[in-house]
């Protein structure tokens, strides 16, 4: 199994690919942008964990305001109750971003 990215499979800036592989404890194999609307950017990205890959959704807000943590707190209330909703894997306010 190829645990290593191809370079050109990672269109992701690099202080949120540091972030993201300190966060899934892994290496990221990909980064695919995915179309999220104005207010924010968005990626399906591909980590290798210690049970394999791992598929998850990172977003990232454009402008000020908070939109995605706030989203994550949401998220994180809502995981209580039986109505099925994404984990939040991680939050950093510094660089507006939350991975699913």
């Amino acid at each position: 199994m190829n645990l290593v990215a191809d370079p050109g499979q990672l269109d992701l800036p690099a202080d949120l690919r540091d972030w993201v592989e300190a966060v899934a404890s892994g290496p990221l194999l990909s980064a695919t942008p995915h179309l999220a609307g104005g207010s924010r950017s968005a990626w399906n990205l591909e980590v290798a964990g210690a049970a394999g890959r791992c598929a998850l959704f990172l977003l990232r807000d454009k402008r000020d305001g908070g939109g995605s943590s706030k989203d994550a707190a949401v998220l994180r209330a809502l995981a209580a109750t039986p109505l099925p909703v994404p984990r939040v894997v991680g939050v950093s306010e510094e660089l507006a971003a939350v991975l699913l």
